[in-house]
C-alpha cells in the first residue's frame, strides 16, 4: 500500500505524486518552501484583517508586487521570525503602499 498524503481540498496523492509536483514547482524555479511561506503569510494576513485569503493574494501580488517583489526574496531572514512579526511587518508594508489602511 503506497503511503498518502492529504491536499487542502482533501484529494489524497502518493508520496511518488507529491514528488513529482515539487520537481515541478521547482522546475519552474519556484521552491517548495518559499511557497509553503508564501501561503502561511497570505493566509495569517487574511486572518488578521478579517478578509479572505483571495482578497489578501490579490493586495500582495496583483496590487502590488510584495508577494514577488518582498516575501519571497526576503524569504530567508522572514521565515525565521514569528508569526505576528512576520504578519506586522508586511501590514505595514502594504500600508505603506497604500493597499489598506
Amino acid at each position: 500500500m503506497a503511503f498518502e498524503a492529504q491536499f487542502n481540498d482533501d484529494r489524497k496523492c502518493t508520496v511518488m505524486e507529491k514528488t513529482r509536483e515539487n520537481a515541478r514547482l521547482e522546475a519552474q524555479g519556484m521552491d517548495v518552501d518559499e511557497l509553503n511561506f508564501a501561503v502561511f503569510c497570505v493566509e495569517n494576513i487574511a486572518e488578521h484583517l478579517n478578509l479572505n485569503g483571495s482578497e489578501v493574494y490579490r493586495l500582495l501580488s496583483e496590487d502590488s508586487d510584495i508577494l514577488d517583489g518582498y516575501v519571497i526574496p526576503n524569504y530567508d531572514a522572514l521565515h525565521t521570525q514569528d508569526k505576528e512579526y512576520i504578519v506586522n511587518d508586511i501590514i505595514e508594508y502594504m500600508c505603506e503602499k497604500g493597499l489598506i489602511k
